[in-house]
């Protein structure tokens, strides 16, 4: 786990994300027999939702961390639903399909970070986009699985605080969800 700490670049990470460090250092890792490895580090983007987190080797972001998440986050106890809000995304996907992949992670629940996983734009243009997410339930994948994805921009929300001035930043809805069979799989934008 990497937590951003990085008090002189963003007064929330500093005050809040070293809170959240030790308490992953004291709580979890020094308990996890070296499984769990906990790190300070500096900026890495999303400073006004701190405290911010990236799990590696996942490599998925999360926001707003309190120490009440993390034996969802981090022990995988209880619904991913509970702590879904916090969840910025999978960093080896775009924006939209970031957006796509939060919707099905809601879906499928914790499994779904086990499984491989491919997203492809389908569709887009400058406020919405068609992601389709295939899966594999099977390390041999046989067992393969496609959800298409229809995500729009809906608007703008405030955001700031915490030492930065407000701005706007915008907002996504999955606006339809549905699962499509193998043979409509073939074709890609």
């Amino acid at each position: 786990m990497f937590v951003c700490t990085h008090g002189s670049h963003d007064v929330c990470c500093g005050k809040f994300g070293y809170f959240i460090y030790k308490e992953i250092d004291d709580r979890y890792a020094l308990h996890s027999g070296g499984s769990l490895r906990v790190w300070r580090t500096s900026h890495f983007g999303g400073h006004r939702h701190a405290p911010t987190m990236i799990d590696f080797p996942e490599c998925r972001y999360w926001a707003q961390i309190t120490p009440g998440l993390l034996d969802a986050l981090l022990l995988r106890k209880g619904g991913f639903e509970h702590i879904a809000r916090n969840y910025r995304g999978w960093g080896r996907i775009g924006t939209f399909e970031q957006v796509a992949e939060r919707e099905i992670f809601l879906r499928e629940g914790w499994d779904w970070i086990k499984y491989k996983k491919q997203a492809v734009l389908r569709r887009k243009d400058d406020t919405s986009a068609v992601v389709r997410l295939s899966f594999w339930r099977s390390e041999d994948g046989a067992e393969c699985e496609t959800y298409e994805v229809e995500v729009c921009i809906s608007g703008k929300v405030e955001t700031g605080g915490c030492g930065h001035g407000w701005g706007e930043a915008r907002q996504f809805t999955v606006s339809n969800v549905a699962k499509v069979s193998a043979s409509d799989t073939e074709t890609t934008v």
